[in-house]
């Protein structure tokens, strides 16, 4: 048999560059078998192969290129080209990644290296204002504090939280990451990207993975630090202490009272405590980190270590916040088949809390609230009372300092996985993913007394405390997960190519509490305060409560795509859940999706507008689910302490029992999108648009119907209602200059409109809507969520005007009890009365358009970055001021009250007697939340390369930066962005914490 007919095997070696400089860690693999290396530190590589064999050689950032080769070579140079537009950039799209120009669904990347070039605390700020489609808000300035992000708006009544996969690995939060540990973020917001994650992707799915090694590369520790100083950038505007003592003196003259002492002379009393300046403060914060990586042909491995803490501008140490990680990502290539890896992090959270938005009692509100006449201290340096509120608004400097309350949370997250290349074409991995976290509570309350009012037994425990108290609270959580895929890709000779992915999960959830408290301790100190530790007196009253939950979750997925060359791409998927969350009639959901891409520029008589490079259209139609809808709530409700006395001896006798029905057939909350959009790049990459629009349906949303009165329960959630979001999004970018010098520009824009469609009454008539939001000084709730309304619209009444005139007042017979300077609330049904009829909308709390900015440059060795940021059209509430209270501290505003006809169209009167209800719910505290905001402006400076090289480093920049630098907007509180207090109440101020000013200085050090 001649020789000839065996395949030659060559010896290929060469370089890889782009320009004059050699690229190390390339992969260069042979096209249809196993065989493949990575390119040295000097960009070299060397393999065998087949003659006539294809090399392909791939490098994030640059254009993947071919090369066929026949006979040996050992000095084969290949330059590769950057990819300017991004076209061949591989997007992690959910077990998988895809070429951006092949993406037919609606997925959004962030160039996280520019979102972490500032400091950021935790990575969901590292989101904001940078993708399209995406909000987040603060829920409060507290170090540590949450964020909520919203994918496309709120999408149910209940959970709206998108599902976060970091390394493959579901989480129930990234408060945990080291925003700088992080390589990319993808966010998935359709329904056909999100639909393979089943029941859990409805709310949107943001895919995170952090840093590891490359093959082939040299060893780096790199060093990055910044310390920085946070300060308050505003105050309101309030009443100084001779305003106050004359507007008191009025409201009380208006009711027949006289003034009370120390308020007879205003102007005495200067300008008297400003307390928002005694309670606000600079605060430091300071973030240290390491990260080493190294490569052999063979394996790679990521090793990183950091520290944050952060003070608060309120209460500083009593508002830390300190995070320690450690992590470790490693691959091992065994043999030409087989890969195993692992990514594993630990940290450690230390939290010092405040009370925040979502209390009433919070030192924010006290310090708008409190009288400007009290001093913060006495002479003798104990802290003041106030002497003219008589309920709970106290020395909020006091209170801080009564403050005890510690978390420590201890978390592991990480996975350990196999691959094996079964054959060319076919691909099996097995992984196994844990989260573990152990959180531990201290809450204590020292003897204390907030206010003047000695031996009233009415006070609130906030007031005072005779006797202190202990809380202790230890949480667990654990998830395990394992994950099995099999990966078929088939690339054919007319570039053709097929990718089928097939797989099986399975989730179990643990989660445990215990809580303990006692009173009487021996000590006022918390640091030695035990449980144990209790004096021998009454009273001393031991409480304990525990509880556990249990969840568990199985699916099975495929997910196929096959691309027609360059120009069409389609991909469908399959998924088939089941969970134990819900009813036992409905524990299993199938989740179907389709999408289509099209790239225009591949056809003839497009290909002839040669300005634009690339335009594609594509089109997504999907179903998935909602699983956050809490354990066991398909359950009966059952309840202690329904005693009952019977018997010969009437003796009561503990009893336990149902109040509320089971639902066997409750189930996943379903979601249903339709997506149509275009990606775009003009002027050789230079410009580039991406562009969709969409609906989204939410269907199957959790309520409560109400039962017939014979029923003798409560009802259970059912699966009854529903809602639908309509939007649009726009991203376009720029990049330009040459040289020494070039900029780039990215704007993106957001919107969308939410309605209620239904809230599963039978009839209209029996309609419910849900009230909710509850304020202090309205004595009702100011949101309402109901069919044909964005969920949680602002409910109240219309106002129009002040009476002028006590004749005006008395004409209007719907106000018995109005007089002249009395707000007039308008009698919406005119039957003649104010009451809940004449309630209408009178505000949203959604925004008309989010929107985001970023501009950065680099000049020589100088980097420049500004990144804005902002919301429209959305309302606040301003529900911090206790109007309930009489002799609380007004708004600067007040100064502009009616005192006479014609004084004021807008602002009543001031008075103790207030019989018309001027302070009810209405449009009065609405206003308008729009701000654009000076998100960061970053300067930096990158030392020479010959310099660096005499002193042995790779890289050494220095920069200085500053976050929420200025804010403009028309809102009077402290800071416009608002966060939740769950899904159905939302832009409402109760004494926000606000965001800080911060300055920073940093270094990044590369060895």
């Amino acid at each position: 048999m001649s020789s000839g007919l065996w395949a030659q095997t060559i010896s290929v070696g060469g370089t890889v560059v782009d320009g004059d400089m050699p690229l190390p860690g390339v992969s260069v693999t042979v096209k249809g078998s196993y065989a493949g290396t990575a390119t040295d530190l000097d960009g070299k590589f060397a393999l065998t192969a087949e003659s006539g064999a294809t090399l392909v050689f791939s490098y994030i950032g640059y254009l993947r290129q071919e090369v066929t080769v026949a006979n040996t070579v050992s000095d084969l140079k290949v330059e590769l080209k950057p990819d300017v537009a991004g076209l061949e950039e591989a997007v992690v799209i959910g077990y998988g990644n895809q070429q951006r120009s092949k993406i037919s669904g609606a997925v959004t990347t962030v160039d996280i290296k520019e979102a972490t070039s500032i400091p950021v605390l935790r990575t969901e700020q590292a989101l904001q204002g940078r993708a399209a489609g995406v909000q987040v808000t603060q829920n409060s300035g507290q170090p540590g504090s949450t964020q909520t992000i919203r994918i496309r708006g709120l999408g149910s009544i209940n959970n709206s939280d998108p599902l976060f996969i970091v390394d493959g690995i579901p989480s129930g939060g990234i408060d945990y990451l080291n925003p700088s540990d992080i390589e990319s973020i993808s966010i998935l917001k359709d329904a056909a990207s999100t639909a393979i994650y089943g029941a859990r992707g409805a709310n949107g799915v943001v895919l995170i993975t952090t840093k590891k090694g490359s093959r082939g590369s040299k060893a780096t520790l790199t060093y990055d630090s910044y310390v920085g100083m946070q300060e308050p950038w505003k105050y309101m505007a309030l009443l100084n202490a001779e305003e106050y003592a004359t507007l008191m003196n009025e409201s009380r003259a208006a009711a027949g009272l006289s003034a009370l002492p120390g308020l007879s002379d205003p102007a005495s009393l200067g300008e008297g405590t400003n307390w928002q300046d005694a309670m606000f403060q600079s605060a430091p914060m300071a973030n240290h980190s390491v990260l080493y990586t190294n490569g052999t042909e063979t394996s790679s491995i990521a090793m990183g270590a950091s520290h944050f803490s952060k003070d608060g501008i309120i209460g500083g140490e009593k508002g830390r916040f300190e995070r320690t990680t450690f992590r470790v990502n490693s691959e091992q290539q065994a043999g030409d088949r087989f890969k195993v890896g692992q990514n594993v992090t630990f940290t450690n959270i230390k939290r010092n809390a405040l009370a925040e938005n979502n209390e009433f009692a919070t030192p924010v509100l006290r310090a708008l609230n409190i009288d400007p006449v009290t001093p913060v201290r006495n002479a003798d340096e104990t802290f003041a009372y106030t002497n003219y509120i008589d309920s709970d608004i106290v020395n909020p400097i006091n209170q801080i300092e009564q403050t005890y309350d510690n978390w420590t949370t201890n978390r592991f997250v990480g996975n350990v996985f196999g691959e094996m290349d079964l054959t060319p074409n076919l691909k099996f991995r097995s992984s196994v993913n844990v989260d573990l976290a152990l959180g531990s509570q201290k809450i204590f309350f020292p003897t204390f007394d907030l206010a003047l009012f000695p031996g009233d037994p009415n006070r609130p425990a906030t007031e005072f405390r005779e006797v202190n108290s202990l809380i202790r609270a230890e949480n667990k959580w654990s998830t395990w997960q394992w994950e099995n895929t099999l990966t078929y890709t088939k690339e054919f000779e007319n570039e053709d190519k097929l990718q089928v992915i097939a797989g099986y999960s399975a989730l179990e959830s643990n989660s445990s509490s215990i809580t303990a408290s006692r009173d009487s301790l021996a000590t006022n100190d918390p640091t030695y305060a035990f449980l144990s530790n209790s004096l021998n007196v009454a009273p001393q009253i031991p409480r304990a409560s525990d509880g556990i939950s249990e969840t568990a979750w199985i699916g099975q997925f495929v997910r196929a795509t096959y691309d027609l060359g360059n120009e069409w791409s389609l991909m469908g998927t399959l998924r088939y859940d089941g969970s134990s969350r819900f009813g036992l009639n409905n524990r299993f959901g199938l989740f179907p999706s389709f999408s289509a891409a099209w790239n225009l520029t591949e056809r003839p008589w497009f290909a002839e507008k040669d300005w634009i490079d690339f335009f594609k259209v594509r089109g997504s139609w999907g179903r998935n689910g909602n699983a956050e809808i809490g354990d066991y709530a398909y359950n009966p409700v059952i309840v202690n302490g329904l005693n009952y006395t019977f018997g010969s001896d009437q003796a009561q006798t503990i009893g336990s029992g149902p109040v509320a029905i089971a639902n066997p057939d409750l189930k996943w909350e379903t979601g249903e999108q339709i997506n149509v959009g275009l990606d775009a790049d003009f002027m050789d990459g230079r410009w580039n648009l991406i562009f969709d629009i969409y609906e989204k349906n939410t269907l199957d949303m959790l309520a409560y119907v109400p039962n017939p009165g014979t029923a003798g329960l409560e009802p259970g959630p059912s699966n009854v209602a529903s809602a639908r979001n309509r939007g649009a999004e726009l991203a376009i970018g720029y990049q330009g200059g040459e040289d020494d010098f070039t900029y780039n520009l990215n704007a993106n824009i957001s919107m969308y409109r939410n309605e209620v469609t239904d809230l599963g009454a039978p009839v209209d008539s029996l309609n419910q809507p849900i009230f909710t939001g509850n304020v202090f000084g309205s004595g009702d709730f100011v949101a309402i969520t109901d069919i044909g309304l964005p969920i949680a619209t602002f409910w109240g009444f219309e106002t129009a005007g002040i009476y002028q005139t006590d004749e005006e007042a008395m004409a209007d017979t719907a106000q018995a009890n109005a007089v002249a300077g009395d707000v007039i609330f308008v009698d919406q049904n005119g039957d003649g009365v104010i009451n809940n009829e004449d309630k209408v909308v009178i505000g949203n709390p959604h925004p008309a358009f989010t929107y985001g900015f970023t501009a950065g440059a680099k000049y020589k060795n100088f980097d420049f970055n500004l990144f804005l940021q902002g919301s429209h059209g959305n309302d606040i509430y301003k529900g911090m001021f206790r109007y309930d209270l009489n002799t609380t501290n007004l708004p600067i505003s007040a100064l502009d009250r009616w005192t006479g006809e014609g004084t004021s169209f807008d602002t009543p009167r001031v008075t103790h007697s207030d019989l018309n209800q001027n302070n009810r719910v209405s449009d009065r505290f609405i206003e308008d939340g729009s701000y654009l905001r000076i998100k960061s402006l970053m300067v930096g400076y990158t030392l020479p390369s010959n310099t660096l090289e005499r002193l042995g480093i790779s890289k050494f920049r220095v920069y200085a930066s500053a976050n929420n630098l200025f804010t403009f907007t028309p809102y009077s509180g402290l800071d416009p962005e608002i966060g939740t207090r769950g899904t159905l109440e939302i832009g409402i101020d109760r004494g926000f914490y606000p965001s800080p000013r911060i300055y920073n200085l940093g270094i990044n050090v590369t060895f």
